[in-house]
């Protein structure tokens, strides 16, 4: 049986009414009530959460501003290949649609393409549907997607974003990977410190007291900090959730975000690692979009967008401009000193040879695996370094609990 949704609406006289319909979703439910003569102001499923449509469509708005409601790179690789798929079998695309919509684990994606399936229904185009100020499809899928639909290519143009997507799924699951131990140990050594300040040496406090002996300073200047963090809680707590916030807000102004930006450009150790990282997404996203069909100003044009970095979007900006001048990209790559040596000579024997496509591609799957080596490498140097600090401080913390035990035996 289908599940059970309860209302409240507005008929056309504007009284406001409350009851209940059996549908097989939220959209099918809404549909039932506009059939009716009734716009919906609340919509639930019977022992569901609450929440108003205008207060749902708030929160969707707020989190896509905060850039924390749009797809990742999982998501798009599946929906990409699995359209790719259903339009390769011969299904067309509103049925395709359709089936995506129903099945797809992205709730947030899900609900999106409902939309995009009543925008097609109105006689929009696909690129169209998809796209939209709170579209959680990045542009780079929105515009290849509406060059496939113009040259007749979409099921291949939707094969290439697939395996674009599935790369870089692959190497934000390497970067992961690599984080993975020195957090978790990080983190245990921080539980660790934690119980040994806020449980262990307040009872050996007690138990100097009960001696009538004073502890060492250094055991004493830890208890003083605990007692400290203990008392102002309420105050941290909130402070320290509010950094995370308050640097996404700061993020999304444009000088804030240019500076750190640059700054992760020229950080020691991980500056290289992220230049690479970087150098293997330009690669990859220009090739991929030359391959479906675009030209190079429009690829450039495109590879701005979706960098993620506005000191490189800057000198993609530098070099659609030399473009327009009559020069070859290879020279301005050259001269902005950003890109490295090798991917600047592979574009411009690409160039030469009239095989800038392939020679992106081949740069795209150097630097990634240039990429690897090097969070491999800065991972296994990580490791013990972390341990080193880690024991020094929890053998410091150990020293401050075994001094006042020495202490109380001398003087038993």
């Amino acid at each position: 049986m289908s599940p059970e949704y309860k209302y409240r609406a507005k008929t056309g006289a504007g009284k406001t009414v409350r009851g209940s319909c059996h549908a097989a979703d939220r959209q099918e439910a809404l549909s039932h009530l506009l059939a009716r003569g009734l716009v919906a102001l609340q919509l639930r499923e019977k022992n569901g959460f609450l929440l108003t449509l205008p207060a749902a469509e708030r929160l969707s708005s707020a989190l896509q501003r905060l850039g924390l409601h749009n797809c990742g790179s999982r998501d798009l690789m599946i929906f990409c290949r699995q359209f790719s798929t259903m339009l390769k079998a011969g299904i067309p695309v509103l049925p395709s649609l359709r089936i995506l919509s129903a099945r797809f684990e992205n709730k947030n994606l899900r609900r999106h393409l409902e939309k995009t399936v009543s925008r097609l229904e109105d006689g929009r185009t696909l690129a169209d549907s998809l796209g939209g100020r709170e579209s959680p499809f990045p542009s780079l899928l929105v515009n290849m997607v509406d060059a496939g639909e113009t040259a007749g290519i979409l099921d291949d143009i939707l094969a290439r974003l697939a395996d674009y997507y599935e790369k870089q799924h692959d190497l934000e699951e390497k970067i992961r990977s690599a984080c993975a131990y020195p957090l978790f140990v990080l983190g245990v050594a921080c539980a660790v410190v934690l119980v040994m300040l806020f449980f262990v040496l307040p009872q050996f406090e007690s138990i100097f007291h009960s001696f009538g002996l004073e502890m060492p300073l250094f055991s004493r200047l830890l208890l003083r900090s605990a007692l400290l963090a203990r008392t102002l809680w309420p105050l941290l707590l909130p402070a320290i959730l509010a950094v995370p916030l308050i640097l996404v807000l700061a993020l999304k102004r444009e000088k804030y975000r240019l500076f750190f930006d640059r700054l992760r450009l020229r950080i020691p150790i991980y500056g290289p690692i992220y230049t690479r990282t970087m150098a293997s997404r330009f690669a990859l996203t220009l090739g991929t979009l030359l391959g479906g069909g675009l030209s190079l100003h429009q690829s450039l044009q495109l590879a701005e967008k979706v960098t993620g970095n506005r000191v490189i979007s800057q000198e993609i900006r530098e070099l659609r401009k030399a473009l327009q001048g009559g020069e070859t990209i290879a020279g301005p790559m050259e001269r902005c000193a950003i890109f490295p040596a090798l991917l600047v000579e592979m574009v411009r024997i690409g160039e030469t040879g009239g095989t800038l496509e392939h020679a992106l591609s081949q740069a795209s799957a150097f630097f990634e695996r240039e990429s690897d080596y090097l969070i491999r490498r800065l991972s296994t140097i990580l490791e013990p370094f972390l341990l080193l600090l880690i024991s020094i401080f929890v053998g410091t913390l150990v020293y401050s609990v075994l001094s006042p035990m020495y202490q109380i035996f001398q003087n038993i």
